[in-house]
């Protein structure tokens, strides 16, 4: 259920139910994430495929090791609107739309504005000090888009499942604690990855890997939503929709089998979506894994 906040004309519309709330972006917020499709819309209009070529990301301001040293100084601000590719664009602006949104509203436009830039350009002289390679970069391994997507999915949906959690159970002040350990726990398992994929094998590892977790999300996402699950049963906001209903009567009844029934579906489902990776890495006696081991020791990072 939706129910808009009344603490005056100023305060941006809160939409909650039992399990998270999102505070609406306010104009910064906005224009920020425009301006930045924008720039990604100018560069995919000069580019054969959906990612972004090094060659027009740096004619459009990329960060490079040399920038600072030839007077290129704008390029410490360039750099924060340019992406990759659609998944790059993608999350980053759902993390400025959840997080921007509260964080402009504390602080107001002006200050809001003033910490993005600041925190650019801030980011941008750090790996420019930290980084020896032509271009900055953190992880090495360049990633099968299967890997990308999948990780991206079970990443972000943890993370809501945990914002919900921490909003309806748990006190704000070990809020902080929890989301520290959360993208610690990301930036392992980002780096597990690398060095799995760089293993004989190791794709076929990553395949079995992502089947168990998207079946356990599947798990766990079911026993976080019972609740709301339980109020649809007794609500009832389907009845109009025969088949809907009859299928979400059937959950209700079973519900802890339905959740088991999906899981197993979702496992079968990912199996037969990366057949392709999963072939390839069973049959892999080492080529796989020598050329991704190959492309990290040709990149900069950790």
């Amino acid at each position: 259920m939706c129910h808009r906040s009344k603490a005056g004309s100023d305060n941006m519309a809160i939409y909650r139910n039992n399990l998270w709330s999102v505070e609406r972006p306010n104009t910064a917020t906005y224009l920020l994430i425009a301006v930045n499709i924008a720039v990604f819309g100018l560069c995919l209009s000069q580019s054969n495929s959906a990612a972004i070529p090094s060659d027009v990301l740096l004619r459009y301001g990329a960060m490079y090791s040399l920038a600072i040293v030839k007077h290129e100084y704008w390029r410490l601000v360039t750099h924060a609107f340019l992406h990759a590719n659609l998944l790059h664009i993608a999350t980053n602006m759902i993390c400025l739309m959840l997080w921007g949104g509260p964080l402009e509203k504390r602080v107001g436009a002006f200050y809001f504005l003033l910490i993005y830039f600041c925190a650019i350009i801030a980011g941008a002289i750090t790996s420019y000090q930290y980084h020896s390679g032509n271009y900055l970069a953190v992880v090495r391994c360049k990633f099968p888009e299967f890997v990308k997507i999948n990780g991206f999915v079970i990443g972000a949906t943890f993370g809501l499942l945990l914002w919900g959690h921490m909003s309806s159970a748990m006190p704000s002040a070990n809020a902080t604690g929890w989301w520290v350990a959360y993208g610690a726990a990301c930036c392992v398992a980002i780096k597990l990855v690398d060095l799995v994929l760089s293993l004989k094998k190791g794709l076929a590892i990553i395949v079995a890997a992502f089947a168990v977790a998207n079946s356990g999300l599947v798990l766990y996402a079911g026993g976080e939503l019972s609740e709301s699950v339980n109020e649809a049963c007794v609500s009832q906001p389907f009845a109009r929709i025969e088949f809907i209903a009859a299928m979400l009567n059937a959950a209700c009844a079973q519900y802890g089998m339905a959740i088991v029934f999906i899981a197993a579906g979702t496992f079968a489902i990912t199996i037969v979506a990366y057949s392709h990776e999963l072939r390839r890495g069973i049959g892999d006696i080492g080529f796989v894994g020598a050329s991704l081991t190959a492309e990290r020791k040709r990149r900069d990072g950790i």
